[in-house]
């Protein structure tokens, strides 16, 4: 049976590939080597996992709330079912170098769809809470049953809203119960630093903080133990 042409094959991968520009086409380092010789298979791997399963560009988007915007170069996971070996070998590029960013009202869904040996690959999340009753209905629920699985989480990155209750409309106990519900952040996995942007609450602040600091002295603890 005759084997497809090298056009052909490209043809055929062209829906898995990212959309290059002119100036990348005519790139030197596209054309092949003038020696003829083909490149090393796993080189060509790590450049398919690079190009397919982690970002590049800048390209920002503005998140629901916070000051600080999110990439919106486009993945595409697809070529990991192309087979087994490429799924092993990209799948830890695709859940490690990349940021998850997840939205309340559907984070828990979103993980709880994804295998165990997925989800301890995830090393940065970033959390956009839409409204501080959000805070209240969802957030202990994404961090208890979700997040605390994410064993390899490093950086968890929380957008607050830009409206929160006016203290001089409402008793200061009911005020604190926001800064309350960050108590939950106890159950992250070891050593994942906690980042706040957007509208900050001094409460909030404060919680999140001391939790911070209790995790890194039970982490103290606990090596000294070892």
């Amino acid at each position: 049976m005759p084997r497809p042409s090298e056009k052909e094959h490209q043809q055929k991968q062209g829906d898995f590939l990212w959309e290059a520009s002119e100036s990348d086409s005519d790139a030197p380092e596209a054309r092949p080597p003038e020696n003829n010789h083909s490149p090393d298979p796993q080189t060509l791997r790590d450049e398919a996992r690079r190009h397919v399963a982690a970002r590049h560009s800048e390209s920002k988007k503005q998140l629901p709330s916070g000051e600080h915007g999110i990439n919106t170069d486009p993945l595409v996971p697809a070529l990991l079912r192309v087979s087994q070996l490429i799924y092993r070998e990209a799948r830890p590029v695709l859940y490690s170098d990349n940021e998850l960013v997840l939205h309340l009202p559907s984070a828990l869904c979103t993980l709880s769809q994804l295998h165990q040996r997925s989800r301890s690959l995830i090393k940065h999340v970033r959390l956009a809470i839409p409204t501080h009753h959000d805070i209240l209905e969802g957030f202990a629920d994404l961090v208890r049953l979700g997040l605390r699985y994410c064993w390899g989480l490093k950086t968890f990155t929380i957008s607050l809203p830009d409206m929160f209750p006016e203290e001089r409309h409402v008793p200061s106990s009911t005020t604190n119960v926001y800064a309350n519900a960050f108590h939950i952040l106890r159950w992250l996995p070891k050593n994942t630093v906690v980042r706040l942007e957007g509208n900050v609450h001094e409460e909030i602040r404060k919680v999140v903080e001391e939790n911070g600091r209790l995790s890194g002295m039970l982490s103290e603890v606990g090596v000294q133990d070892h």
